[in-house]
């Protein structure tokens, strides 16, 4: 059994956590359960995984936490795996870079996918859209990608990215786990000089193996759409609808998909009777 990291270094801001996602993998076919551990901290870091102990070809989520006052600077992270094997307790380890840097104006969040592991999504695109929730022009930019533990990090961001900004979270660019993924934009409010944390994981549900209705782009009349996997789901398209993906395009006729989300699986804070959806996406 031998743990990995399947990104070598991270960064956390003063105040804020970073996480790691650290697989188990075995060349001998090894089924048991080994504990994790974490040692090498800088005085003041705390950390956790979730879950503590996994075996072969899982993947837990090592979360390290700074105080606003963490002294900045490099550390190397020993981590470890444990388990008896034929009766011999057995160790292996393996390293990750951390670093802690100053607070800026920042934003941070986490993509997962939209299921009961609440798996890291890697490679999710994270794009400001350089407006704000009503469409008015705010100059803001800034584009990265979710790492494999689907850390997303905007940092060093500019005065014009002050106040309120939607973010794109582009599910179609993930790279693992496999498959074809939703996407959502989401309105932040972002401070000068603070770090702005998404206040829930971004959910994002796996899209291709749901059922996809297609529908006519500025159609004459009104489409009624049903779908097969979801009874008493009904959609109305208003003649003259114009459907538009990421890309800028207009695919007629466009994939109109619905997928079921568990109130806790939403991509943002539940408010009120707010609802979440990307026509094409969802």
């Amino acid at each position: 059994m031998v743990p990995d990291t399947l990104f070598r270094s991270g960064s956390v801001l003063r105040g804020q956590s970073v996480s790691y996602a650290v697989t188990l993998s075995s060349a001998t076919g090894f089924t048991q359960l080994a504990s994790l551990h974490v040692s090498g901290l800088p005085a003041g870091l705390t950390a956790s995984f979730s879950p503590a102990q996994l075996t072969a070809g899982q993947t837990a989520v090592l979360t390290v936490t700074a105080p606003a006052a963490q002294p900045l600077g490099p550390a190397t992270l020993s981590l470890s795996a444990t388990a008896t094997v034929d009766g011999i307790s057995r160790t292996e380890t393996a390293t990750a870079g951390l670093t802690v840097a100053p607070i800026t104006t920042a934003f941070l969040g986490r993509t997962v996918v939209a299921d009961h592991l609440q798996t890291p999504l890697a490679g999710v695109t994270v794009t400001l859209l350089g407006r704000n929730g009503t469409g008015a022009a705010t100059g803001c930019t800034g584009q990265t990608l979710s790492d494999a533990a689907g850390n997303v990090a905007l940092v060093n961001l500019p005065s014009a990215c002050v106040g309120p900004q939607l973010i794109r979270y582009d599910g179609l660019t993930a790279v693992a786990p496999p498959g074809r993924y939703a996407g959502v934009n989401l309105l932040y409010s972002l401070t000068l000089d603070q770090v702005t944390r998404s206040p829930v994981l971004v959910h994002l549900p796996r899209i291709d193996h749901q059922e996809t209705v297609l529908v006519q782009q500025q159609a004459a009349v009104d489409q009624i759409v049903t779908f097969a996997s979801l009874p008493g789901l009904s959609v109305t398209v208003y003649a003259g609808t114009t459907f538009t993906l990421v890309d800028g395009t207009h695919p007629t006729p466009f994939p109109l998909t619905a997928i079921p989300v568990p109130v806790d699986r939403l991509p943002d804070e539940k408010r009120g009777s707010q609802k979440f959806g990307q026509c094409g996406k969802w």
